[in-house]
């Protein structure tokens, strides 16, 4: 009820009532409004009070926290599994960790901070009240909000700082003089993004080119040039660290975890036809992987590939056709058999590293294997994203509701009016929902499999498209609240 009534008082974008035109400026004088902000503040008001009396504001141990909160010295941080900065901000935010019970609403509100950052950033690039509605509600019905918004775990930092690069990313895009301010911001944000979670690296390349797709949409002409400058700069805090690493540890990357992550779905490829394919100095180590995990499977502490339409077990058909039941594997056969190789005296770095050119050798024996567990991890990604997607299911809903009361009232919008120098706001929350997944989506699906918080990160932004169609068909409602007149 309080989405509707958010929705009631905008204006209609040029409609067509028994016949007749409406005024078009209609459609061009649609701001974010002092009441459109209110009840958007009443919806996070209300999110706030659910978390509360559900504990959504009480922070949450997960298996991973202990990790990221151990504390090493230097050079140590720089030799283990988990980087040192999830820590630092944990310290940041609990002031010295004096008050951890405040790390959940500190947490919480980094993100609507975040989150009022974009919609002030996206108002600046001229996208009318309901496009910045339509945002406002997928990010405080988000499914990361409820979900992972309390956990003592970098996820959701990251996310709130991805949110604040891609803003300010856009705007240094679209801005006729390039301001360095906003384009160090945007660096730091994203550096600080990618260094808390290393899945997010692809923003480095996918929020500039999403500036640059934003300009073609607004029939701009691409600026190549500054969009190579924000990628450069937006790779430094990377550069920089892993720099850092390989002088120290000898090791390139902000952390050493690719390696081990991979070894998953490198463990889970292997079958007795693979192994003649392998150089000799990845056999050794498969065969006592494949043969730990067929004796784990035939114990039942492991679900097994299960036998496909002909009765044959078959990796290719459960990664095509039932992906989960290797994503419910996974991280056994990771912590169950891959962790258990790691050899006396061997530290994490050289672990990784073994590890990391273990699962190449292994991917590069079965390319048709590692391509079906692309496509499989993809369709889970995509599928949990539409399916299990909170604001997107009740945007869906409203719009299914909406629809028809427009049908029987005869009204119907007319042809959007381009406005000079914006892109159609439709079209523009497409791509920043397209934007968002590539910054979080593919190193996920390449190198592990697409784990529930990791389909919730990538999906942030992937109702505002249907909440922005079912705002405009409101306020045609609203415009004409008792017509019924037929042709």
């Amino acid at each position: 009820m309080l989405l509707c009534e958010f929705a009631l008082i905008g204006q209609s974008n040029g409609i067509r009532v028994a016949g007749l035109s409406v005024d078009t400026k209609q459609i061009i004088d649609d701001p974010f409004k002092p009441l459109h902000a209110g009840a958007l503040l009443l919806l996070t008001i209300l999110v706030l009070a659910v978390l509360g009396v559900t504990g959504g504001l009480q922070p949450w141990v997960t298996p991973d926290t202990e990790g990221y909160l151990a504390h090493q010295a230097w050079p140590a941080m720089l030799a283990v599994e988990r980087p040192p900065f999830y820590r630092w901000l944990n310290a940041l935010l609990t002031f010295g960790g004096a008050l951890p019970g405040l790390l959940a609403v500190a947490q919480i509100g980094l993100y609507l901070c975040a989150s009022a950052w974009l919609l002030y950033c996206l108002s600046k690039l001229g996208m009318p009240g309901r496009a910045l509605l339509a945002v406002g509600i997928s990010l405080v019905l988000a499914n990361a909000l409820f979900l992972m918004g309390n956990w003592v775990h970098p996820e959701f930092p990251a996310i709130a700082c991805a949110l604040c690069a891609l803003g300010a990313t856009l705007r240094v895009m679209q801005g006729r003089r390039l301001v360095w301010g906003l384009l160090a911001f945007a660096v730091f944000a994203g550096g600080a993004a990618y260094l808390l979670r290393p899945s997010f690296l692809p923003l480095i390349v996918a929020l500039p080119a999403l500036g640059l797709f934003w300009r073609l949409a607004s029939w701009q002409p691409p600026k190549i040039g500054r969009a190579l400058l924000v990628a450069l700069l937006m790779a430094l805090p990377f550069l920089t660290v892993s720099s850092m690493r390989l002088a120290v540890v000898r090791d390139f990357n902000v952390v050493s975890f690719g390696g081990f992550q991979m070894s998953g779905l490198a463990a889970l490829a292997l079958a007795p036809e693979v192994l003649p394919r392998l150089p000799p100095a990845a056999l050794p180590l498969a065969e006592q992987v494949l043969a730990a995990r067929s004796a784990a499977e035939a114990e039942g502490r492991l679900i097994g590939v299960p036998s496909n339409s002909s009765g044959n077990r078959s990796f290719m058909s459960a990664a095509l056709g039932y992906f989960d039941v290797l994503a419910r594997t996974h991280d056994d056969v990771l912590y169950g058999i891959m962790l258990t190789h790691r050899q006396p005296g061997e530290d994490w770095v050289a672990f990784n590293a073994r590890l990391q050119g273990w699962s190449v050798q292994v991917i590069l024996a079965s390319p048709e294997r590692y391509a079906a567990w692309v496509f499989g991890a993809s369709t889970r990604l995509a599928g949990r994203m539409l399916i299990t997607n909170l604001p997107l299911a009740l945007g869906l809903i409203a719009f299914t509701l909406v629809v028809p009361v427009l049908w029987l009232r005869w009204l119907r919008l007319t042809p959007r009016q381009p406005v000079p120098g914006t892109p159609d706001p439709a079209a523009a929350l497409c791509l920043l929902a397209m934007g968002w997944l590539a910054a979080t989506g593919p190193l996920i699906v390449l190198t592990t499999f697409p784990a529930t918080r990791y389909i919730d990160t990538a999906a942030l932004l992937l109702a505002a498209p249907v909440w922005f169609l079912v705002l405009e068909r409101i306020a045609l409602l609203r415009a004409h609240p008792g017509s019924s007149d037929s042709r």
